[in-house]
């Protein structure tokens, strides 16, 4: 999962329109701008599948750690929710929650029947390790809000850092391998490709200004 630089807007998700102002002297409702129609949410990367790059067949759901909406989410695990898109803007307009405790995501990774195990026991794609909440979405706000500070930035995190630290976490053993990946050069290249990635998928392409002569 990896934030993005497209909003809501950019991939024409469903977005509900906020509630007129009960008194037409008000400039706000439930908390929200009455004189913004519509609520813009940024977008992370889920996976590949129904993602960002199929366009005609998305996928678009919400995560969050909120206990309080539990009851009307599904657990993924301990502490972590999902629930529907259309759901959050509902609890958001309300005023029970704000869009940055939320990651909404478009797309997600799948495996075919047996894939997954297959390249567990291959040994040299995954390293098992225990999850938590605050592994997975404790910096969910920094995130998100380092995105809305970073306004017309034309650039994304790549996430390099965050994940060297949760790799050398997992053990001594892993603190070899990146150190050896690193003498080797072996990470360089993998970093580069994984930024070219970035450029191409996470990034809205620039519209074309120019005209015909």
């Amino acid at each position: 999962n990896r934030p993005t630089l497209f909003t809501t807007d950019d991939l024409q998700l469903p977005l509900k329109v906020l509630s007129p102002a009960p008194d037409p002297g008000s400039s706000t409702f439930g908390g929200l701008r009455a004189s913004n129609p519509r609520q813009q949410w940024r977008v992370w990367c889920g996976g590949d599948c129904e993602g960002l790059n199929t366009p005609s067949k998305q996928l678009c759901f919400c995560l969050h750690i909120s206990d309080a909406l539990a009851d009307i989410s599904r657990e993924v695990i301990q502490g972590v929710y999902l629930i529907d898109f259309e759901e959050a803007q509902s609890i958001v307009e309300s005023g029970r929650a704000d869009k940055d405790d939320f990651m909404l995501l478009v797309g997600y990774c799948g495996w075919g029947g047996g894939q997954m195990q297959s390249e567990l026991d291959r040994g040299d794609t995954w390293s098992m390790a225990a999850a938590d909440q605050q592994a997975l979405l404790a910096r969910l706000r920094e995130a998100q809000s380092s995105l809305a500070k970073a306004g017309s930035s034309e650039t994304v995190d790549d996430g390099i850092e965050d994940w060297r630290g949760l790799y050398v976490s997992l053990g001594r053993d892993f603190h070899r391998n990146l150190a050896q990946a690193r003498m080797t050069g072996d990470d360089q290249h993998a970093d580069k490709m994984l930024n070219r990635w970035i450029e191409r998928c996470l990034v809205p392409a620039k519209p074309d200004l120019t005209t015909a002569a």
